[in-house]
């Protein structure tokens, strides 16, 4: 329990900077940027960047480590965000700062889900039992514990800045308050991801000594099963008896 103690804070922050983007983006380009014709295209654009980048960082990840490249990760979207602040609505801007923010992403839209795996291995080599649905029970809560306060916090932020639900334009003060919340609170969780990253106990070293144990442990389970199955595998040998 003790590595799912420490990875519990970790995805709570990831999922809470990504919620955060998640609901905030389209509002954030609407209102922001004042461009709320190119909502849809803006989304795409983010999307197929994330989809772009997460073969790409699955190879980063695997060959450099979760730590380095979550690291990494956080050092290219920092100044992404800061960015959000200031960037105008002009498309030749937009579109660039957009695509990097994508690929910059989908490393840490996966290390939660890599991580997990990580935390029930190690579980199972310490105390050699098998939980696996009470980790993905609370994996989910806390998941979906983060949708809440990010939904949470743009809805007071949007109430603060005096947003008027329904109507076709709003006042200067939502729009500054939406750079706040695509750009502040996100770089805030980052930093917090960060060092509970940097404090998780599972390593690249820990975790490879994990495999290995484990799999040194399926293996003679593996080889008495298909000793079994040799032993008790009836003779197709045919015995014929003369006839008196």
């Amino acid at each position: 329990m003790g590595a799912f103690n420490e990875d519990s804070p970790t995805v709570f922050t990831a999922f809470l900077f990504l919620q955060i983007l998640q609901q905030a983006l389209a509002l954030y380009i609407q209102y922001s940027l004042d461009r709320g014709d190119m909502v849809e295209i803006c989304l795409t654009v983010v999307t197929a960047s994330i989809v772009v980048g997460i073969p790409i960082a699955k190879l980063l990840l695997d060959k450099f480590g979760r730590k380095t490249i979550c690291f990494g990760s956080v050092l290219v979207q920092l100044p992404l965000l800061l960015s959000l602040i200031f960037i105008p609505g002009s498309l030749a801007v937009m579109i660039p700062i957009l695509v990097a923010f994508g690929v910059g992403l989908s490393a840490l839209f996966m290390l939660p889900w890599i991580m997990l795996p990580d935390v029930l291995d190690e579980f199972k080599f310490q105390t050699g039992k098998e939980l696996d649905t009470y980790f993905y029970g609370a994996f989910n809560t806390i998941k979906q514990l983060g949708t809440i306060i990010a939904a949470s916090v743009i809805t007071a932020s949007l109430e603060i800045s005096g947003y008027k639900t329904g109507a076709c334009s709003q006042p200067e003060s939502v729009g500054f308050a939406l750079r706040i919340v695509m750009s502040v609170f996100p770089m805030a969780n980052l930093l917090l991801s960060s060092i509970f990253v940097w404090k998780h106990p599972i390593t690249e070293a820990t975790r490879q000594r994990t495999k290995a144990a484990l799999q040194e442990t399926r293996s003679p389970d593996v080889s008495t099963m298909s000793s079994d199955v040799t032993t008790e595998t009836p003779s197709n040998d045919v015995v014929i008896s003369p006839i008196t």
